[in-house]
């Protein structure tokens, strides 16, 4: 009786873990593949006539269904450390993005689209240093080993463009 009653436990939970979700990223997800890695550049922000320049590296790696990126982006006498979990929501057929840093109490939210090898991220409003702000993130692959990135953030009803940097990816 014992061996009927694991037998049939085990046909139960191999029936239980057909049904289970998939943990690999989505389809969607995996078109960032070529972004997997580590990933250098340098630039400078330019915001309300101040402009500092910076250095930054990025990981990127796949944590179950998600893009994970961990970046370090060093001012000199400040270092900003952000991770950030990149998805896709199939019901609304968009992006979205929740992005961690030391710099901000709360996450910063973004959505967007992927328009062939652009993809453009809009955040909500979100606190950075005590101030209400929103973002507009947009990468571009320009080739397997380089991307364009460009950081605009919203004033009054119009984007000001604060970084405009190619990052390469190492390795």
């Amino acid at each position: 009786m014992r061996k009927l009653c694991v037998a049939l436990l085990v046909v139960a939970s191999c029936g239980l873990m057909a049904q289970l979700p998939s943990t690999e990223p989505p389809a969607e997800v995996k078109k960032f593949d070529w972004m997997i890695g580590k990933w250098k550049g340098a630039g400078s922000m330019a915001l309300q006539g101040m402009e500092m320049s910076f250095t930054t590296e990025m990981t990127n790696s796949y944590e179950g269904q998600f893009l994970k990126s961990v970046s370090t982006i060093d001012y000199g006498m400040i270092q900003v450390t952000e991770t950030m979990f990149t998805g896709f929501d199939p019901g609304k057929g968009e992006y979205f993005s929740y992005a961690f840093t030391n710099m901000a109490p709360k996450p910063r939210i973004e959505f967007g689209k992927l328009d062939g090898e652009t993809l453009v991220m809009v955040s909500e409003p979100w606190e950075i240093m005590g101030q209400s702000i929103s973002s507009r993130a947009t990468m571009k692959k320009t080739s397997d080993t380089k991307a364009r990135f460009v950081v605009e953030f919203k004033m009054g009803d119009a984007w000001e463009k604060a970084t405009d940097m190619e990052l390469s990816k190492e390795g």
